[in-house]
């Protein structure tokens, strides 16, 4: 199974790809889901180096700092997605800082009441040995053999941010 993010290779379960390759915002998409006990669990939000392929991905220089949020997007105490936001620190000064302030708000409702521009949207099947694998799962007692995602450049007020979505299996 290959470990790396692609366009087109191999294909998700169909029961992921209408989620892998929704265009719309996927807050929504889940809020719709689940109307009732939707909500944003916040687990980390800390200023550090991107990883060398997310700062290859944004094509920022990887010494630089960014700020980094890792949340899940839930169903009541079931959490249905794992997101991790890279946002260079160039990209949130001035009248992006509310960035830097979200909380339990979906970025999502931002970069779609915003109109912010996705580029570059890919596809991975992640391996147990993958970092990102294991930031999703960190809270898991059982992990599956492999989780599907997705990572997009969203362009806001022309900064760069990198969104990456694993889907956890039902």
């Amino acid at each position: 199974m290959k470990d790396v993010w692609q366009r087109r290779g191999r294909q998700p379960p169909v029961s992921l790809r209408t989620w892998l390759f929704e265009r719309g915002s996927l807050t929504q998409r889940v809020r719709e889901t689940c109307p009732q006990s939707f909500h944003i669990k916040v687990l980390r939000q800390f200023w550090a180096r991107p990883s060398i392929e997310e700062a290859r991905f944004l094509k920022s220089p990887p010494d630089r700092c960014a700020r980094i949020r890792e949340v899940q997007l839930c169903c009541g105490d079931r959490p249905l997605v794992f997101a991790r936001t890279v946002m260079p620190l160039d990209g949130v000064r001035g009248q992006l800082r509310q960035l830097l302030k979200l909380g339990s708000q979906p970025l999502g409702e931002v970069l779609f009441t915003q109109h912010a521009r996705r580029i570059n949207a890919q596809i991975r099947c992640l391996s147990p040995h993958n970092n990102l694998f294991h930031r999703a799962m960190s809270h898991a007692k059982q992990p599956p053999d492999f989780l599907w995602g997705r990572r997009s450049i969203f362009i806001l007020k022309n900064k760069p941010l990198l969104v990456q979505e694993i889907f956890y299996d039902d």
